[in-house]
C-alpha cells in the first residue's frame, strides 16, 4: 500500500531557494546591507540627496520668502561657506569669561 515517494528533480527555483537559504548567506548579506546603509546614509552625496533634498524640495515648491531668510533654501555648501568664514576670521570660539561675575539667582547683589 505504501508507495515510495519519487524524489523530483529539484529545478532552478528550488536550488535558489536552497542557496539563499544556506548559513553562508548570512554574513554575505549582513556586509551588502551594512555597505548600502554607509553608502545610503553616511557619506558626502547621501548627505547632500538624502539631508538636505527635503529642505530644498520644499523651499522649490513654496518659493522663496520675501521677508526674511528662508532657511529651507539652504544646503550643504551653505554650512561649508560659514564653517570657511569662522575659520577665516581665526576667531576662538565664543566661551564665557572666567573674571566675569556669577549671575545672582535672586536678582539681587
Amino acid at each position: 500500500m505504501d508507495e515510495p515517494i519519487e524524489e523530483k528533480d529539484k529545478d532552478i527555483v528550488t536550488k535558489s531557494a536552497d542557496f539563499a537559504a544556506g548559513y553562508y548567506i548570512i554574513p554575505i548579506f549582513t556586509v551588502v546591507v551594512i555597505a548600502a546603509t554607509y553608502f545610503a546614509f553616511f557619506t558626502k552625496a547621501a548627505e547632500d540627496s538624502f539631508y538636505y533634498s527635503g529642505m530644498r524640495d520644499r523651499a522649490k515648491q513654496d518659493g522663496a520668502s520675501d521677508v526674511g531668510v528662508d532657511f529651507r533654501s539652504f544646503d550643504n555648501g551653505a554650512v561649508d561657506a560659514v564653517k570657511k568664514l569662522q575659520e577665516s576670521k581665526n576667531q576662538p570660539p565664543a566661551v564665557p569669561n572666567e573674571k566675569a561675575p556669577e549671575p545672582s539667582v535672586m536678582g539681587g547683589s
